[in-house]
C-alpha cells in the first residue's frame, strides 16, 4: 500500500502499537482481523497523507505546479490511485478504497469492518470509480 520497504516497516510497528494500545477499548463487533485490518489501514493513510503534504510543499517549494513526481518503474498500480485520492476524498472513502482494493477483503467484510452496510460499500466504490474516472479526463 505505500510502495516502500522502510514506511511499510515504520507502519507495521506503528500499527502494533496502536492496537496494544487501543486493547481496552476493543469491542469484537466485527472481530480481531478486520479490526486490526482498519488500524492498520488508518496507519498507512496517515503515513499517505503525509507523503502528499510533504510532495505537495517541496513542488510549492520548486516552483512546479504539479504536487507529486511518481517513477512509474516503482510505483504500484493500487498506490497511484491512493495518492490520486488522497486528499480530493473523505478519510472514511479512503478507507473503504484500501481495505477493498489493497487489503482484498470483500464489501460484506468491509461493512462489517467499518460498521456500515455492504450497500452502502458498494454505492461509495461505485461514486468512487465515477470520480477516478472524470479526474483521469
Amino acid at each position: 500500500m505505500l510502495g516502500d520497504t522502510a514506511d511499510a516497516e515504520d507502519a507495521l510497528q506503528e500499527t502494533f502499537f496502536n492496537a496494544y494500545r487501543g486493547l481496552p477499548s476493543f469491542r469484537n463487533t466485527a472481530g480481531y482481523t478486520a479490526w486490526l485490518y482498519r488500524i492498520a489501514t488508518n496507519v498507512c493513510l496517515t503515513f499517505l497523507r503525509r507523503r502528499h503534504r510533504k510532495d505537495k510543499r517541496l513542488a510549492e517549494l520548486s516552483g512546479r505546479e504539479t504536487a507529486l513526481a511518481e517513477d512509474p518503474d516503482d510505483v504500484v498500480a493500487a498506490r497511484q490511485i491512493l495518492e490520486e485520492l488522497v486528499g480530493v476524498i473523505s478519510e472514511r472513502e479512503l478507507e473503504i478504497v484500501s481495505l477493498h482494493y489493497i487489503a482484498g477483503m470483500d464489501q460484506g467484510q468491509v461493512a462489517a469492518s467499518l460498521g456500515i452496510s455492504r450497500r452502502a460499500v458498494a454505492k461509495r466504490l461505485r461514486k468512487l470509480r465515477d470520480r477516478l474516472d472524470r479526474l483521469r479526463r
